[in-house]
């Protein structure tokens, strides 16, 4: 057997490409409302194009399914919780935040 050399990373001490997204907010505002669980639901059925709401899709996988509607549901009935991920040269951090909506009610 040859030995394989695996390259080490190194992380760098700033991270990039930050990215913040509640599910199901199509307009971006850290709300979803009943009318963009329709629009994802629309979505899902194939009668409307993702670019209606590309917050929807959570995993970035070109479809919305089930799981990323009941996320959305929950985001509406409970206030969104989101997610920012920093990526960086090795490694990924991820931390959660509360909307300002989720956060004025607790």
């Amino acid at each position: 057997m040859t030995p394989t050399h695996t390259p080490t990373l190194t992380p760098s001490a700033t991270p990039t490409n930050v990215e913040v997204v509640c599910t199901g907010s199509c307009n971006g505002d850290g709300e979803v409302t009943i009318n963009e669980l329709l629009i994802m639901v629309n979505i899902a059925l194939g009668t409307a194009s993702l670019s209606d709401c590309e917050p929807g899709d959570a995993n970035r996988d070109g479809e919305i399914t089930v799981n990323e509607i009941l996320v959305a549901v929950n985001n509406a009935l409970n206030g969104c919780t989101v997610t920012a991920a920093s990526r960086w040269n090795g490694g990924f951090e991820t931390r959660r935040y509360a909307s300002e909506s989720n956060s004025a009610a607790n």
